[in-house]
C-alpha cells in the first residue's frame, strides 16, 4: 500500500513538472536563465500549498528555492535515483522527484504530512466503522440468538408443564416448515399418544379397582349368608370371622387406592372452605385432653 502511495505521488510530481515545462516551451525563443527562473517562481507561488520547488545547475549549485521551503535544501539525487524520500529539518518528510531540463535540474517535492493526515483520517474512520460494525454485530447476534432459541424455550416450557394431571398441554406451532417447527409438531403428536395411553390405562385401572371393591364388599355378605345357612362349629365360626376381618381390611385398602387413583386423574373435586384456625385447634385440644385423662398423663 505504501509503495502504491509513493507511486501516485511520483506521478503527481511528474505532472507538475510537465506544467512547468509547458511554460518554458511557450516562449518563442530559448529563454535566458533569469527569465526561466522567473517563470518557475511564478508557477511555484500558484502551487505553494502542495509542492516544494528547487532548481540546480548541472554542477550542483542551487539557483532557485521556492519561498515555502524555509530552511530545507533538497540534496542531489542519492544513489542515482529519480525519486526518493527526504526528511527536511523544518518541513518534515517529503517525496522528491528530479527532472532535467537542458542544463538545469528541476526538483519537485511533495510534503508527506498531507498523506499522513489522510492515513490518520482513514485510520480513525476505519476504527469508527469497525466499532459500529462490532456494535451492530453484537446487537444482531443477540437478536438472532433470541429468535433462534425462542422456539426451543417454548418447547422446554411446555414440556415442564406436562404432568399426570395436565396432559392436555401442547407446544404452540406456527405455519413455518423449519426443523424446529417440525420437531414441535412431532412432540405434540407424541404427547397426544401419551395422553391417550395414560387416560386409557387409568380408566382400566379404575374399572378394576371398582370391580375389586365390589367383590370385596359382596364377598363378606355371601360368607355371612352361607354361615347363617349352615350350623358351624366354634372353630369354623372363628375362621369365618377372621376371613371377614381380612376382607374388610382389603376393602379399606382398595378404597384408599381408588381414592388415590381418582385424585391423580383429577376426578375428585375438593370443596374448600375458609375456616377459623382457632376453632380447629380448640377441637383438637379437647380430644387431646380426653386422651390424656384416659392414659393418665400429666402435662
Amino acid at each position: 500500500m505504501v509503495r502504491e502511495m509513493f507511486r501516485g505521488i511520483d506521478l503527481l510530481n511528474a505532472a507538475e513538472f510537465q506544467e512547468i515545462r509547458s511554460r518554458m516551451e511557450a516562449a518563442p525563443t530559448p529563454l535566458p536563465e533569469a527569465e526561466l527562473l522567473q517563470r518557475v517562481a511564478a508557477h511555484a507561488k500558484i502551487d505553494a500549498a502542495l509542492y516544494l520547488f528547487q532548481v540546480r545547475r548541472a554542477n550542483g549549485d542551487v539557483i532557485f528555492r521556492s519561498d515555502n521551503m524555509g530552511r530545507c535544501i533538497l540534496p542531489s539525487n542519492p544513489d542515482r535515483v529519480q525519486q526518493w524520500t527526504y526528511n527536511c529539518e523544518s518541513g518534515g518528510a517529503v517525496r522528491v522527484s528530479e527532472f532535467r531540463e537542458g542544463s538545469l535540474i528541476v526538483q519537485i517535492a511533495s510534503p508527506l504530512r498531507n498523506v499522513d493526515h489522510l492515513f490518520r483520517s482513514y485510520f480513525e474512520g476505519g476504527l469508527l466503522v469497525m466499532g459500529m460494525v462490532l456494535v451492530m454485530s453484537i446487537f444482531f447476534g443477540l437478536w438472532l440468538k433470541e429468535m433462534a432459541l425462542a422456539p426451543i424455550r417454548r418447547i422446554q416450557k411446555t414440556a415442564a408443564l406436562i404432568s399426570a394431571d395436565n396432559l392436555s398441554e401442547r407446544i404452540p406451532t406456527g405455519r413455518g416448515n423449519d426443523e424446529v417447527t417440525d420437531l414441535a409438531r412431532l412432540l405434540n403428536q407424541m404427547f397426544d399418544r401419551l395422553e391417550k395411553i395414560v387416560l386409557s390405562t387409568m380408566a382400566v385401572c379404575g374399572k378394576r379397582f371398582a370391580r375389586a371393591k365390589d367383590a370385596a364388599v359382596d364377598h363378606p355378605v355371601a360368607i355371612r349368608e352361607a354361615a347363617h345357612a349352615r350350623s358351624l362349629s366354634g372353630a369354623q365360626q372363628e375362621s369365618v370371622q377372621q376371613q371377614l376381618e381380612s376382607i374388610s381390611r382389603l376393602a379399606t385398602v382398595i378404597e384408599k387406592l381408588l381414592f388415590l387413583a381418582r385424585s391423580e386423574v383429577g376426578a375428585i373435586y375438593l370443596n374448600l372452605k375458609a375456616q377459623c384456625t382457632g376453632t380447629l385447634i380448640k377441637a383438637f385440644s379437647e380430644d387431646a385432653v380426653v386422651l390424656c385423662e384416659e392414659a393418665k398423663c400429666s402435662g
